[in-house]
């Protein structure tokens, strides 16, 4: 890990390889630090979850494969938060937020999830899901739960049981 944490120099997590059995392969917790998680491979992991960041602010998840994994990426009570650019390929829930808001999916790659391939849970405001492109999800493409002023725009969902499901959510 690079950088002091600023936005000028954030914390950078680069070009590093996660295949762990057990817990979780990364944590980022009660962090209000900027980082970027860029260009790392998350791999064949028994875990519940590969990346796992908890009341966090201001980061980037960039360029990254998430390769056969039960759940990628879940972000809970986060903010300001961007994932794009990321290949996520055969997991279970591809990209899980709640109790969150101000996040940015954008132009991700998501093939073959057996649940939801993009989840917005429980989230407050200012949530976007934008040009995300997700092939074969076998429950929801995209699934908006009890979440309100979220925007969604340009997304290619292709071969899934479900296109967007949007339950108990306004605006």
């Amino acid at each position: 890990c690079t950088g002091t944490g600023t936005v000028g120099d954030p914390y950078v997590i680069a070009d590093h390889t996660f295949s762990i059995i057990t817990g979780y392969a990364l944590v980022i917790v009660n962090s209000r630090a900027n980082f970027r998680i860029e260009n790392c491979t998350f791999y064949n992991l028994d875990a519940q979850t590969s990346l796992y960041l908890f009341n966090t602010t201001t980061g980037i998840i960039d360029d990254n494969l998430f390769d056969y994994l039960y759940n990628p990426v879940w972000l809970l009570n986060c903010s300001q938060l961007t994932m794009s650019n990321n290949d996520i390929i055969d997991s279970g829930y591809s990209i899980f937020a709640t109790a969150s808001k101000d996040i940015v999916i954008d132009s991700n790659f998501v093939n073959d999830s057996v649940y939801e391939a993009i989840t917005l849970e429980n989230c407050l405001e200012n949530c976007v899901i934008n040009n995300n492109d997700i092939t074969y999800a076998n429950d929801y493409s995209i699934l908006i739960d009890t979440t309100h002023f979220a925007t969604i725009t340009n997304n290619l969902v292709e071969r899934g049981i479900e296109g967007i499901y949007c339950d108990t959510s306004n605006h």
